[in-house]
């Protein structure tokens, strides 16, 4: 349940700054014309060691999971790992790929997109579930035309992610929305588990299909939320 209160004030807090390295459990949902998708992992995101990981997705842990390892020396270009979730295949490598032309702080669960650091204003207090927060807005843009409007919901007077609203929208063509709500979030680096790929030494790199040539890493995590099951 979401109560809202848009009285501004000239105390208005400021966008607040995250960790770098953090984890939470997200739980997405994403509306589209056609339909909608749900996502529940474990998120582990870790700037430092330039790496972002999906973990424990679904039910039981079942669903498809995900490695980010960004690059920090040859531009914004990534190796992505898809593995397979608890079951049968045992937590195993399935294969993986290159990711193109996106940066760590681009992805949708990210806290540090760069139209936020620069733009993000507060907009109100609100209630979520009995949280009390403070929200905040801004445009993802390209050049001067937005692309994505966003809302971010943080518990009151802290720097803790509560929920956060992505209206999509490129040059103008409503394409829908992703909601992204944010629990037992915590700061500090992620155990190296959470970025382990089992099976690596004997894990192949994908096929055409697998791995569409020049695809960005937002492109590869779209596909892997395609897989999960629970829609």
């Amino acid at each position: 349940m979401l109560a809202l209160c848009t009285a501004a004030l000239s105390s208005d807090p400021t966008a607040p700054v995250f960790s770098e390295q953090y984890s939470a459990r997200i739980d997405e949902v994403e509306e589209q014309p056609l339909g909608h998708k749900k996502l529940s992992c474990d998120f582990f995101n870790d700037a430092v060691g330039n790496t972002t990981s999906y973990r424990n997705c679904g039910w039981k842990g079942t669903q498809m999971q995900m490695v980010i390892r960004f690059s920090d020396t040859s531009g914004p270009d990534a190796k992505i790992f898809y593995i397979y979730g608890h079951g049968p295949f045992g937590d195993k490598c399935a294969y993986w790929c290159d990711g193109q032309a996106d940066e760590q702080c681009n992805i949708q669960e990210s806290l540090c997109q760069s139209d936020y650091v620069k733009s993000a204003r507060y907009t109100g207090a609100a209630s979520l579930n009995g949280t009390n927060c403070d929200v905040f807005k801004w445009e993802d843009k390209l050049s001067i035309i937005s692309m994505n409007s966003l809302t971010l919901y943080t518990k009151h007077a802290s720097a803790i992610p509560v929920r956060m609203f992505r209206d999509i929208h490129p040059f103008y063509k409503e394409l829908g929305n992703i909601t992204t709500t944010f629990s037992n979030y915590q700061e500090g680096t992620p155990p190296a588990s959470a970025f382990a790929v089992p099976g690596e030494d004997k894990c192949m790199q994908g096929d055409a299909p697998q791995c569409p040539n020049g695809a960005t890493v937002r492109e590869h995590i779209a596909r892997f939320k395609r897989m999960q099951l629970d829609s």
